[in-house]
């Protein structure tokens, strides 16, 4: 079985949920936007998800829209 990061570099994973009627996982990760080395609320979240019914399995950065 070949692994390989789904995640940017200085990005580490919040949380993340698989939704079996897409067949897709989807996951939210937060960029150490200043490179201090610390999380905080300066900080952007991303969102992402991995559609499972393409046969070659990329990350896909959304928006969420307020």
């Amino acid at each position: 079985m070949d692994f390989h990061k789904l995640t940017p570099e200085l990005q580490e994973l919040i949380d993340w949920e698989i939704i079996k009627i897409q067949n897709r996982l989807y996951f939210r990760t937060i960029e150490d936007i200043d490179r201090n080395g610390e999380f905080n609320k300066k900080d952007k979240i991303h969102y992402f998800f991995v559609d499972f019914n393409k046969e070659v399995f990329r990350t896909i950065e959304y928006n969420i829209v307020n």
